[in-house]
């Protein structure tokens, strides 16, 4: 007994593999095939149908029973008028069912839908959907050339089924590059090129040197079905990941590049996003290095302090890649009004803090604003941020009291937190006293303290920069130096018979050795002589109340510490 076993397969009689239909010079219409093999039983045919539309209704037209034929020419003669249909299958001595070949049509293959083109590392990709037509053996690549109207084939790809090509050859950063394509089918027929070319975007730039920016232009991404959902742009600087910069409407086509610095490698690339798809199109990518005039960012005044008397020193710091040809220095005793003061070239290192000097201030006298401006190569200016000095003031009164204020200390960005008073007797300054940063007074006795006695005040400012840096500084003021007054005072008139009826000075001066009062009449006489503080002129000469009128006086005091005081004047004697 023979058992025959059959695979799946073999459970039907497979068709010819019908390649290709195509309509010849004469009209007529030709088939080709590749023969098939089939292991039931004997081969008796092959059969060929036809009929003018997509519907069951076939027609056998022809029978071959040669088995090693491949080809056969259909008669119609009219076959570039009409569209004709045709399926093949095969007949056996086995029996099984026949399954039909593939239904083609004499028309050429129907050019696929292309997805996209992009750039990706220097290079162009082409990817599409499969072409519908069942004859699709593979695909022509074109290249359009807009100014000839012209589409150059570039390439072949062979299978129905591969449907992404990378143009090796063309350059995508020379311009923009229009894309094509067709389909053909096994005997090399080639359908019409797709109507809807895609082209690559285009990427360029332009350095704005003086304003500082990069513009960039693409071309538009066109024939998507739905068009352009957005552009999106990525930067990259010296080398690191792109990121993305902006997000842009499908109108747009240009754009500005801000926030690099000069010398910066940077590198721009542009995606189209389809519009209700998931495709994309990337452009070629651009590096430059701009050479912009470098902003003068991080413009700072990080303190301003009386350093000596009638020295203020600014500190300030700017960005050390600035490109700048001077620094002009502002001052105000108002911080709204500004005249400059001095033009300076910069520092050859501006990576860290720059100090700049005034010795044409008086900072004893006057508390000063200051600013800065900087001018560069395009002659634009920059103006940093301001501080202003503190102007320390005083009294040493009659009682023994040394009284001190000050105005407030400002620099930019800063909050005062505190104030220090320090003193010096003649032995070096010392802290005598912390206070809040709402103090603007400070007394203290000097009933204790030497002859002359000095103070300057710190205020400390805690500081946060636009740019996040952190800073802590000291501002000193002027120093002032107090003497208890040493004062002689003498009255102008006294009545000896009246309320006030003696004529004596009032001393304020410590640590006296010396002392004498002396009274002459008009005519240069002495008429009053002690050397007594507490004794004064009870307005006689000889006993005898003098006549009304002005008298002089000369008072002469010493000190311990061979200071001498002397006071002249007149007095009304009034009777």
């Amino acid at each position: 007994m023979l058992i025959i076993f059959y695979n799946a397969r073999s459970q039907f009689i497979n068709p010819p593999s019908l390649n290709c239909v195509r309509t010849l010079n004469n009209q007529d219409v030709r088939l080709d095939w590749t023969n098939t093999t089939n292991s039931c039983g004997r081969f008796l045919s092959y059969n060929i149908f036809r009929s003018t539309s997509i519907d069951p209704t076939f027609t056998l037209i022809h029978t071959e029973y040669d088995s090693l034929v491949t080809f056969y020419t259909d008669p119609v003669g009219n076959g570039n008028r009409t569209v004709y249909y045709y399926f093949m299958n095969s007949s056996y001595t086995c029996g099984l069912p026949t399954l039909n070949s593939d239904t083609i049509d004499n028309l050429d293959p129907v050019p696929p839908e292309i997805n996209y083109v992009t750039v990706i590392n220097g290079k162009v990709e082409l990817n599409w959907k499969p072409s519908i037509s069942p004859e699709t053996y593979g695909y022509i690549i074109y290249l359009f050339d807009l100014a000839d109207t012209f589409s150059q084939p570039i390439d072949t790809i062979y299978g129905s089924a591969n449907t992404t090509y990378t143009d090796l050859i063309n350059d995508p950063g020379s311009g923009s590059l229009y894309y094509d394509i067709a389909a053909i089918d096994s005997c090399f027929s080639t359908g019409p090129i797709n109507t809807s070319f895609h082209r690559t975007i285009f990427l360029t730039e332009n350095t704005e040197r003086c304003e500082h920016y990069i513009s960039i232009a693409w071309n538009s991404y066109d024939n998507w079905p739905n068009g352009v959902q957005n552009y999106k742009v990525y930067m990259g600087i010296n080398n690191t990941a792109p990121v993305l910069v902006d997000s842009l409407p499908p109108t747009a086509n240009t754009d500005t590049i801000r926030n690099f610095n000069d010398g910066d490698l940077i590198c721009l690339t542009v995606i189209a996003e389809q519009a209700s798809g998931p495709f994309t199109s990337a452009s070629n990518t651009i590096c430059t290095t701009p050479n912009v005039v470098q902003l003068p960012n991080d413009f700072y005044i990080r303190n301003v302090t009386v350093a000596q008397p009638g020295q203020v020193d600014v500190y300030y710091s700017l960005d050390p890649l600035a490109d700048i040809l001077n620094i002009e220095i502002d001052r105000s005793i108002d911080g709204i009004s500004y005249k400059p003061i001095a033009t300076i070239p910069p520092s050859p290192d501006l990576s860290g803090i720059n100090i700049y000097s005034d010795n044409s201030a008086y900072p004893d006298y006057q508390s000063f604003y200051y600013r800065l401006i900087t001018v560069d190569s395009c002659n634009m200016l920059y103006t940093s941020s301001s501080g202003k000095s503190i102007l320390l003031s005083g009294y040493s009164f009659g009682d023994f009291t040394n009284y001190l204020n000050w105005d407030s200390s400002v620099i930019d960005f800063s909050t005062v937190t505190g104030f220090n008073i320090y003193r010096d007797e003649g032995n070096g300054f010392s802290l005598v006293a912390s206070l809040s940063n709402s103090a603007f007074t400070y007394q203290e006795s000097n009933s204790t303290l030497g002859d002359t006695v000095c103070y300057y005040v710190e205020a400390l400012h805690s500081a946060i920069f636009p740019n996040g840096t952190i800073d802590q500084v000291a501002s000193h003021s002027n120093i002032l130096c107090l003497k208890p007054p040493s004062q002689i005072y003498a009255p102008n008139a006294f009545a000896p018979f009246g309320n006030n009826q003696l004529f004596k000075p009032i001393l304020n001066v410590r640590n006296i050795t010396f002392y004498q009062l002396t009274v002459f009449n008009r005519w240069g006489l002495k008429i009053f002589s002690s050397t007594d503080p507490e004794a004064g002129w009870d307005g006689k000469y000889n006993g005898i109340v003098v006549q009304q009128g002005t008298y002089a006086y000369f008072i002469s005091v010493s000190t311990s510490d061979n200071q001498k005081i002397e006071k002249k004047g007149t007095v009304m004697v009034v009777r």
